[in-house]
């Protein structure tokens, strides 16, 4: 697995151990994650993670649903142990203030990809279109986060303690974008 994924978090720590369940089937998945369907993988309160369709031997993880349904299995897995990860570390406090658009872009960060096509999605960025669609939402998330971090040089911390709105983030982004 992509362990360079994982260690890259800043919440990263060695010594810890992740219980993660791999279910395979829709109806199990829906079991334990019936919150998170059409997901790829959810996290519980207990920081257990459940995979909805693995595939180790082509490293694919598969979401129950029609579009945007396909991702690498070690990013799936990098971006939910960094979930846990920020809920150990966090308060209970500082875990239900930090806006979802943080917690999930963060994730994909670490992750290092989207189910959402990174051509399709940078074309829709740019060009301000309006996709429903939670893979291209995680998509902006990821984009949103990797701009603060590498190009504004922002910490974790600095964009959970944060007050900007997504909007005035994603001008900059855009700007970014256009001027490459």
């Amino acid at each position: 697995m992509g362990h360079y994924q994982i260690s890259k978090s800043f919440y990263y720590d060695q010594s810890k151990k992740y219980d993660i369940y791999l279910c395979n089937n829709e109806k199990l998945y829906f079991l334990f994650a019936p919150l998170s369907v059409g997901s790829f993988a959810a996290t519980n309160l207990a920081n257990n993670i459940f995979i909805a369709n693995a595939d180790f031997k082509n490293n694919i993880s598969t979401a129950y649903r029609e579009k945007n349904n396909l991702r690498s299995l070690e990013s799936v897995i990098a971006h939910e142990i960094n979930h846990v990860m920020m809920n150990r570390e966090l308060s209970l406090i500082q875990n239900l203030k930090t806006p979802k658009w943080i917690k999930e872009g963060y994730s994909e960060f670490v992750a290092q990809e989207s189910s959402f096509s990174e051509k399709d999605g940078l074309e829709a960025l740019i060009k301000g279109l309006d996709i429903n669609s939670k893979s291209y939402d995680y998509f902006v998330y990821r984009k949103l986060i990797e701009y603060l971090i590498t190009v504004e040089k922002k910490s974790i911390n600095d964009l959970i303690n944060t007050s900007e709105s997504i909007p005035v983030i994603k001008e900059r982004l855009i700007a970014h974008y256009t001027n490459l």
